[in-house]
């Protein structure tokens, strides 16, 4: 009999056992349970602005890692191995090289905040998921299981759409009803259309494989809820496609039969002869390539004189065609390795000078290009490119053997579901909430064609002190970001609660005061230095006067901390010309203190330097400049800004100056500025305009703050 208080030897035994188990069953649902929740996070949701839809994941996959390094030393795992493992390695040199050659090697690692999937961080994530993914060695059943609750959330997905175009869901934003485009889960009609387009597939795979017929029931509903919910979710431009030309509606009519014909089949297909036809292998070749050969024609017209057409010339879709000419370009420029991860919005101002753009949205913060294989090729190169083309290339290959197998159907589906999400990612974009998907099926097709084999550790296995050292340096650097990226989070959250209540009188304090936390929690973060700067500077010109030499004297300390931060921003991205207007801005408002005029004239230049052709950053200039007092060049820089402007930004530079002309009580000029301004803008603008001449006219008197 054991003594108390000590553990018997057989009790010991059955705990190992249950620790070992414990560590298998962890990695095998771990990675589970979080990829249920990135498609529906956004914005605030879980206290954060962008947080949740990154800082989770960084959270949760580097805590299966140290897990993982922890298991693999004490030699609880079987450690995976494919030669085939090479194409994913070849994918991450290029990406490396690409962030090693970047002209933001910050920004290339971590990505442009807040779009942290363009950064070599959000890669470096899909590849340790990928390999998280094999190591909990999932079976087909395992797997099986997974997609199936993955198909029940897309049908509730599917559901809240359908109701949100119904005007039965967030009745409050009629949006959805009268565009005729859902929102999607949380009001983000992208992040709900690429899982959707990833999904769907396999409810039509569960469907021909369930037996129960409550369950086919639901299934059946889910396939014809998703395929409503789908067409619903695409950009308006792309339903007007089916719905407004004679080519859109056969294909629209066709597609609703072709589904229809997919429930009636098992019924029908034996007692008609076309069916007899169609279980002939080289018939259903046929009839695929009619079909395509059916859409090809129809868009062909729709080409022509449709509705595409239209959808082009929009001037969101405009953009997003020019941004594939300006990737190309950016690419051949930069061939080998490109700009790096996340520096299109550097590169963009450069080729604007080359390929002029009147619909370029100059306000518009973007990250991507709207295609993924341009992205790779402006942002990584022609090695980046590759790396991409060859292991994808090589997953598809792989998908099409796997027809040979006896698990035909899951390839089969599988194929068209990477399809349809590649598809989404070269004429939209990918995001944080759904990159991870196509890393996860990656991860099944090496796990279901037997692709991967394993090492099993066993107890006399040595491990040498270079390898104890790279896994407990693993564990370290595991740690490091999860601490890391908890303080983010945290930050984030007090980063977004600063825009909050922004029409209140008390909102510059407020922000300035969570700004503050948020950058003494996490001080990397370029915009949290720059909005913490602006706000301070606002409430310190509001509180003092900046152009009192000896008040200024007096204040200089606590001027010099606002402007350390302003500095701080351009030390972090020294290409952000947003970065070096705000910092000159504030220099231009504490320039009674010595030297501090010369370098705000440094920092307007470097702003131009980085983005000439930008009517934001002159209008920001001339922002400064007015007000200091020095007008003539505040009106100079916005009638520069008005010349270099696209049609979506031209009213808002003629509004810049009306109000100008406005308060330096030239009415006449104002009311010449506003009337420009009314022939660009839209129904906001037009708004505010419309008051504003009211307001000069005598009509209305003009409301404070």
């Amino acid at each position: 009999m054991a003594r108390k208080g000590k553990i018997s030897h057989k009790r010991r035994k059955e705990l190992a056992e249950k620790k070992e188990a414990f560590f298998k069953n962890f990695l095998q649902s771990g990675w589970m349970g979080f990829l249920f929740l990135l498609p529906f996070l956004r914005s605030e949701t879980f206290f954060g602005v962008e947080s949740p839809k990154f800082f989770l994941s960084v959270i949760i996959i580097f805590s299966l890692i140290m897990v993982a390094a922890i298991g693999y030393l004490k030699k609880k795992i079987e450690v995976p191995f494919s030669k085939k493992f090479l194409f994913l390695g070849v994918f991450a040199l290029s990406i490396l090289l690409a962030v090693i050659n970047s002209v933001d090697r910050l920004v290339s690692f971590v990505g442009m905040y807040p779009h942290f999937h363009t950064g070599f961080l959000a890669f470096l994530l899909c590849i340790l998921l990928f390999f998280i993914i094999i190591l909990s060695k999932p079976a087909k059943e395992d797997i099986d299981r997974f997609l199936k609750v993955v198909v029940i959330i897309a049908g509730i997905i599917s559901l809240q759409a359908i109701l949100e175009v119904l005007g039965l869901f967030f009745v409050g934003d009629a949006i959805a009803f009268e565009s005729g485009r859902a929102n999607g889960m949380l009001q983000n009609s992208d992040i709900t259309l690429s899982y959707l387009l990833f999904v769907y597939p396999f409810s039509f795979y569960y469907y021909l494989r369930e037996k129960k017929p409550e369950i086919k029931l639901a299934l059946g509903f889910a396939i014809v809820s998703g395929a409503y919910a789908i067409f619903r979710l695409l950009p308006q431009g792309m339903q007007e496609i089916f719905l407004k030309s004679t080519a859109g509606n056969v294909l629209f009519a066709l597609s609703i039969l072709s589904l229809l014909a997919f429930f009636m089949w098992p019924r029908i297909g034996k007692k008609i002869r076309i069916g007899n036809l169609i279980k002939n292998n080289k018939k259903k070749i046929l009839l695929g390539l009619s079909v395509l050969l059916v859409m090809g024609v129809g868009l062909t017209y729709n080409l022509g004189k449709g509705s595409i057409i239209d959808f082009a010339s929009n001037s969101s879709n405009v953009q997003r065609f020019w941004g594939w000419k300006a990737g190309i370009e950016n690419g051949k420029e930069h061939l080998l390795t490109g700009t790096g991860p996340g520096t299109i919005s550097y590169f963009l101002p450069k080729i604007r000078e080359k390929i002029p753009f009147e619909g370029w949205d100059d306000n518009t913060n973007t990250n991507n290009v709207h295609n993924e294989p341009i992205d790779y090729f402006a942002m990584d190169g022609i090695l980046g490119l590759s790396g991409y083309l060859l292991w994808w290339g090589f997953i598809f290959y792989l998908l099409v053997k796997g027809l040979k197998t006896e698990h035909k159907l899951f390839f089969g589906f599988s194929i068209v579901s990477m399809f349809l999400f590649f598809g989404f990612n070269m004429f939209l974009f990918a995001s944080i909430a759904t990159m991870f998907l196509p890393w996860m099926m990656a991860a099944f097709v090496f796990i279901i064609y037997g692709t991967v084999s394993y090492k099993t550790m066993n107890k006399e296995m040595k491990f040498s002190l270079t390898r104890k050292f790279s896994l407990s340096s693993a564990v370290l650097i595991s740690g490091i970001f999860i601490i890391g990226s908890t303080f983010y989070w945290v930050a984030d959250y007090n980063y977004g609660l600063g825009f909050k209540d922004s029409d209140k009188s008390d909102y510059p304090k407020r922000a300035a005061q969570y700004m503050k936390r948020a950058v003494s929690l996490f001080p990397l973060n370029d915009n949290y230095h720059l909005y913490y700067s602006y706000y301070a500077y606002q409430n310190f010109a509001t509180d003092n006067d900046t152009s009192n030499e000896r008040k200024m004297i007096e204040k200089k300390d606590e001027a010099g901390k606002i402007l350390s931060h302003a500095r701080r921003v351009v030390d972090l991205k020294p290409l952000n010309a947003r970065g070096w207007t705000n910092y000159g801005t504030i220099l231009l408002g504490f320039q009674k203190l010595e030297g501090n005029r010369a370098l705000a004239e440094d920092a307007y230049k470097k702003a131009l330097e980085k983005d000439p052709k930008s009517e934001i950053i002159h209008m920001q200039i001339s922002q400064g400049y007015w007000y200091v007092g020095e007008k003539a060049k505040a009106e100079g820089y916005v009638k520069q800004a008005i010349k270099l402007s696209g049609k979506p930004t031209r009213a808002q530079c003629y509004m810049v100056l009306a109000k100008f002309y406005m308060n330096d009580k030239k009415k006449n000029e104002a009311l010449a500025s506003f009337t420009e301004a009314k022939k660009w803008a839209n129904s906001k603008q037009l708004e505010e305009i419309n008051y504003f001449s009211d307001v000069l006219n005598g009509k209305v008197q003009q409301q404070s703050g």
